[in-house]
């Protein structure tokens, strides 16, 4: 495969005819495909899970890569911080942080 792909830029079409994608199509297709690869009948509904889940804007925020990070945790209460106490108590409900964890 690197010796056709060498970092070149294919259409869908000629990357199909090079053997370098399986099939053409969106979604749709692909969620097809991986149904009968699955041995789900295609008719039944599938629950699509995404990983890693998404990130909140405040976790984005929060855990931007720079040159020093060393106040994430006072930045993270400032931007959390409830605003009738000023006080960051239950920030992570409100910012998003451990949502959708077990």
């Amino acid at each position: 495969m690197l010796e056709i792909a060498k970092g070149r830029i294919w259409t869908g079409q000629e990357a199909k005819n090079l053997g370098l994608v399986d099939e053409l199509g969106g979604y749709d297709t692909a969620l097809k495909l991986a149904k009968k690869a699955a041995g789900v009948p295609e008719s039944d509904d599938v629950k699509i899970v995404v990983y890693p889940r998404p990130k909140t804007f405040y976790q984005s925020v929060i855990e931007a890569p720079g040159p020093d990070n060393s106040d994430k945790e006072a930045v993270g209460q400032t931007l959390c911080a409830d605003s009738t106490s000023g006080a960051a108590g239950g920030a992570s409900a409100r910012c998003g942080w451990n949502q959708g964890q077990e």
